[in-house]
């Protein structure tokens, strides 16, 4: 069973992916949230720092609520498929910047993601170091690389885009996959 705020949370996502099927994202408003989840500004507030809080945190929630591993390319299918199911939403990312944008966040999401997987206390500095920095190129990469997929129209045939992320993914990351496991 969710907590109440864990619904109200969702509630603001489904608003949100709703709401821009037939709006652009730029233009939504709190007080249309607010309407839209018979909610009110200040219970927006108590959930959301802004609208970009909210935008950022349905990409990532939607990954942690599925508890999808991120080194599993099946998982990565999974997610580029929400993704095209919701491009009213998705389709708008790549125009949204400014402060607590979604490509900042998610990067930063996605390294911390990796870290944990990929990075053991056990390795020596300089091995921590060049995971660190693989997995950061990684991430931009792959951000960057989802959000060009985003605004080409999601055109690129998926086989082919999981296939390029795969190859990008470090050795280390790799290895560990096929050994089914993270360090």
């Amino acid at each position: 069973m969710l907590k109440k705020t864990d619904r109200t949370k969702r509630q603001y996502c489904e608003a949100l992916l709703g709401i821009c099927e037939r709006k652009r994202l730029s233009k939504i408003t709190i007080r249309e949230l607010a309407e839209a989840t018979d909610t009110t500004r200040q219970t927006f507030y108590n959930n959301f720092r802004d609208i970009n809080d909210l935008i950022s945190y349905l990409p990532i929630n939607y990954l942690k609520t599925a508890q999808m591993d991120v080194l599993s390319t099946e998982n990565a299918r999974r997610a580029y498929e929400y993704a095209y199911e919701h491009r009213g939403f998705f389709g708008q990312l790549p125009a949204h910047a400014g402060q607590n944008s979604f490509r900042e966040t998610f990067i930063t999401w996605l390294e911390n993601a990796y870290y944990a997987k990929l990075i053991g206390d056990e390795m020596d500095d300089d091995e921590r170091l060049y995971r660190k920095l693989s997995i950061d190129i990684f991430a931009i990469g792959i951000t960057n690389q989802f959000l060009d997929w985003c605004s080409a129209g999601f055109s690129w045939p998926l086989d082919t885009l999981l296939k390029a992320q795969e190859a990008a993914l470090p050795e280390f990351a790799k290895q560990a996959i096929s050994a089914g496991k993270p360090n």
